[in-house]
């Protein structure tokens, strides 16, 4: 095993969680007599299996293909074959006398390589790469993408090989510079995404208050937001952002930075005046794919799971607590109906138990009962949107919590307030957290005037 392939491997066994595969996508050279050469590559390690793989495109004297390995071991060992010179991709053997590592970086989700300033972040989370050089020592030379046009019957036209392999790889989107080379030319490069946080949407409102939304696989007391205030004088001043922050009068632009408790930072933006908002360059997650994040990742500040349950049970109080709590915090949440405490779904049969047994109208028939409790219960009425996934196969629903604008947030019959503390719900200290309630209603209140 060479120092490489060692070192991958010890990257593999110190992470959070294993990988489920990677993800081979290449551009190769068809040479005369069929030899096989990289253009450019790329080996995405994942934690989960990715959509399928795209069809192999053949334009004879280029290949653009991609192909999914399942399992660490089977990626070890064919990245093992390709760094020996006996490994293949498309089913084809590919040219390589020796390897050389050419260095490694870590590129942070909106951040671009250090190598080509055209190749930013491609994971979405913060990613290590280690950029290896597929060498060619037989005389034939190293692989190179032609600059005419690549076209085939039944396949998309390029104007060159070197957009093609460019295209395929690096989806750099648009033409490529004419000055500009394929990127990682003759090199294989392995990445490795840093999956246990990123910045996911981060806001200054125009009214002053900045706030940011956290993608993560991890618990949340392994991660920090802290946040620099870059004031108009010249002058910084730190803080711990939880939820959301209201900038002063004098504040000119604010840094966000995302800190793993091991001391590693994960994530950073800037944000330079009110009413800016970053969110295009990671793409948000879809609300299944939150709830998937979220049911692996267990409850927290942010988030509640509660099973399917029949009218007037005493988990009916849980929720409602949960969503004055919720409403009551700084940053909202998201309450999770019909999943168990583990983070397995309900089931259908106990929706339709918990809904009088009709599967066809039980859905229906929730939503109408949860938005009757919230209306009916809770003062002022909280800002709460619903919505139906199937999770793993099974139906969950979805509720939204916004963090409210005018708290506190009570039990209209009893004036009971609850906020979130961890994974709980808890009437607040009444000398500290109520009071901090009131002042940050009245704060709003003033803005808004």
């Amino acid at each position: 095993m060479s120092d490489l392939e060692r070192a991958i491997g010890t990257s593999l066994k110190g992470r959070h969680r294993p990988i489920a595969g990677a993800l081979f996508t290449y551009a190769l050279e068809v040479r005369t007599g069929g030899a096989t050469a990289l253009i450019t590559g790329r080996c995405m390690l994942l934690d989960e299996p990715p959509a399928p793989a795209r069809p192999l495109m053949d334009y004879k004297n280029l290949i653009l293909g991609e192909e999914w390995i399942a399992g660490e071991e089977p990626v070890l060992d064919r990245l093992n074959a390709l760094f020996s010179g006996t490994g293949q991709l498309g089913g084809r053997a590919i040219l390589a006398t020796g390897l050389r590592k050419r260095f490694s970086e870590r590129i942070l989700p909106r951040g671009f390589a250090q190598s080509d300033i055209f190749v930013g972040n491609v994971s979405g989370w913060p990613e290590h790469r280690d950029v290896i050089e597929m060498q060619i020592d037989d005389g034939s030379g190293q692989a190179h993408a032609s600059f005419s046009p690549v076209v085939a019957h039944g396949l998309r036209p390029y104007r060159s090989g070197k957009e093609a392999a460019t295209d395929w790889v690096w989806s750099l989107g648009g033409p490529l510079p004419a000055q500009q080379e394929v990127p990682y030319l003759c090199n294989l490069v392995v990445i490795l995404p840093d999956t246990r946080g990123r910045f996911a949407h981060m806001r200054w409102l125009p009214e002053g208050r900045v706030t940011a939304r956290v993608d993560r696989t991890v618990p949340p007391d392994e991660l920090e937001v802290q946040l620099l205030e870059h004031t108009v004088r010249g002058d910084a001043r730190w803080h711990r952002l939880d939820g959301e922050w209201d900038a002063p009068v004098d504040c000119a632009a604010v840094e966000l930075f995302l800190v793993h408790a091991h001391g590693t930072l994960l994530d950073h933006v800037k944000l330079d005046r009110p009413g800016a908002e970053l969110s295009a360059d990671v793409r948000l997650p879809t609300t299944v794919e939150q709830a998937e994040l979220d049911t692996r990742a267990g409850e927290d500040e942010r988030v509640e799971f509660k099973t399917f349950v029949e009218t007037g049970h005493e988990k009916e109080g849980e929720l409602l607590e949960t969503v004055i709590a919720f409403a009551n915090s700084a940053a909202g949440g998201r309450l999770y109906l019909g999943v168990e405490d583990d983070g397995t779904p309900s089931r259908r049969a106990k929706l339709a138990k918990a809904t009088g047994g009709d599967p066809r109208t039980a859905q229906d028939a929730l939503v109408n009962r949860v938005r009757r409790l919230v209306r009916e219960t809770i003062k002022p009425v909280p800002d709460v949107e619903v919505e139906w996934v199937e999770l793993f196969g099974e139906p969950v629903l979805v509720m939204r919590v916004k963090a409210g604008e005018d708290p506190p947030y009570s039990l209209q019959d009893s004036n009971e307030v609850f906020v979130r503390k961890g994974a709980s719900n808890r009437r607040p200290d009444p000398k500290t957290e109520l009071p901090a309630l009131l002042e940050r209603s009245a704060d709003r209140r003033r803005r808004r005037a």
